[in-house]
């Protein structure tokens, strides 16, 4: 009978009585102790139906619903399980119908990371060494090789804490930098060296916390959304058209490349000595497209000058 109350079939009193094959004068008891329980009923023409707006309606569906983001976490693990098992396509249609994320997989998950997050998450599970095969690395600007023990994913599977013996440090790796996985049979041999990173919303990991306070404009808030979904849990909003970005970051480097691409858009509240890092790199900006620029002109003029000689 809830089933019925909550579907999307307008059915009168006399209609479900005679499904329940009960009597009407039950059906009408049955209401009322729906809302005596707080299952509150609304009339609507000839038939009666749950309000959603009710407490215990409210309450049931924060327990039984999903944010987005989370559905998509829900998603990826269950893409990382073995086509072998019988629960995959169930558990996928299910999610795929409750939240239409059919394109989750491409947006979470890169090709590649179909297969290397399984094996990254059996290594975590058995306590074992990995070999990142072909990593592209962003500070060292180099590909190559690392042997690592994977001990965590970051919130949103982007990223992964690792120890690297080379080093003897604490590192996160983007997980779609990673061309493969081969999970090692050697176990953890450095794991009292184990420590997590910190990551902030823009994917930098260092102990630095800076605070950050950005007022932005509705065409910033919503750039900062897409791009940078964790952003959402610090993000307040001020009025219909700005918002207030309040968090910690690990380094001014990854909140300095957005906002410098939103200049227009966003102002810095604080800390001051954000403001003076945006300067200095705006400057450095300027004196390298001045230097480019001549360096451009200088070519024009060779290759006029060898134009005439020829």
């Amino acid at each position: 009978m809830m089933l019925m109350l909550s579907g999307n079939e307008t059915l009168s009193r006399a209609d479900m009585a005679k499904r329940l094959e009960v009597d009407e004068r039950s059906i009408e008891r049955y209401i009322k102790d729906f809302n005596d329980l707080g299952l509150e009923t609304v009339k609507r023409g000839d038939y009666d139906a749950l309000d959603v707006e009710s407490k215990v309606i409210r309450k049931l569906r924060q327990l039984t619903s999903f944010t987005k983001e989370e559905a998509k976490h829900m998603k990826m693990v269950i893409e990382c399980m073995p086509e072998s098992d019988a629960m995959k396509k169930h558990l996928k249609a299910k999610i795929d119908q409750m939240y239409e994320l059919k394109v989750v997989v491409d947006q979470v998950v890169r090709r590649q990371n179909a297969e290397n997050l399984p094996r990254l998450l059996q290594a975590i599970a058995e306590k074992k060494q990995v070999i990142l095969y072909g990593y592209a690395s962003a500070n060292s600007n180099n590909v190559r090789n690392r042997l690592v023990e994977p001990i965590a994913f970051s919130e949103n599977y982007v990223q992964i804490n690792c120890y690297e013996p080379e080093s003897d440090m604490n590192k996160m790796f983007k997980t779609e930098r990673i061309e493969r996985v081969e999970v090692l049979e050697h176990f953890y041999m450095f794991e009292k060296e184990h420590r997590m990173c910190c990551t902030d919303i823009f994917g930098i990991y260092k102990k630095e916390r800076i605070r950050i306070q950005l007022k932005l404009n509705v065409r910033a808030a919503k750039l900062l959304q897409e791009e940078y979904p964790l952003s959402l849990a610090f993000l307040k909003t001020l009025d219909e058209n700005h918002w207030m970005l309040d968090t910690h970051v690990c380094s001014m480097e990854g909140v300095g490349r957005f906002v410098m691409g939103l200049m227009d858009d966003i102002e810095v509240i604080r800390p001051k000595k954000f403001v003076t890092f945006l300067k200095k790199k705006v400057k450095t900006a300027k004196l390298k497209l001045q230097e480019n620029t001549k360096n451009a002109k200088n070519e024009v003029f060779q290759i006029n000058k060898c134009k005439e000689t020829a």
